[in-house]
């Protein structure tokens, strides 16, 4: 048996997940896909400040209690990313891009994907 098939018969899921360009001029607020480079279950992207991203889940889950894993790149030759990756309901969760060399938030990251499993 695999591991994926051990997952889904533990109930466990794959619930979203996006890739999008942390470069983009992605507005604060509202339903924007600006950004949005591919997507499951993903309704809207938005940056709240600099390097800090809430996004929204087309269909909610039970409660706030997901695993969501985030990763960052600039590109070649870029500085490395950090990501933080906060759960804030039942339908959104958010995303915060790091400068790893100086901890400054940091809303240059051509490449961001989360992967969010419940």
């Amino acid at each position: 048996m695999s591991i994926a098939r051990d997952i889904s018969d533990a109930g466990h899921q794959l619930v979203a997940w996006i890739k999008f360009d942390g470069s983009a001029s992605i507005p604060s607020s509202g339903t924007s896909t600006v950004g949005i480079l591919a997507s499951f279950n993903i309704s809207s992207l938005n940056e709240i400040s600099t390097g800090r991203y809430e996004i929204t889940m087309t269909n909610s889950v039970a409660d706030h209690h997901m695993c969501v894993v985030a990763s960052a790149s600039a590109g070649t030759g870029n500085t490395d990313a950090a990501t933080f990756v906060h759960d804030s309901s039942n339908q959104k969760f958010t995303v915060y891009t790091y400068t790893s060399d100086s901890g400054n938030l940091s809303g240059s990251y051509t490449q961001i994907s989360a992967v969010a499993y419940r």
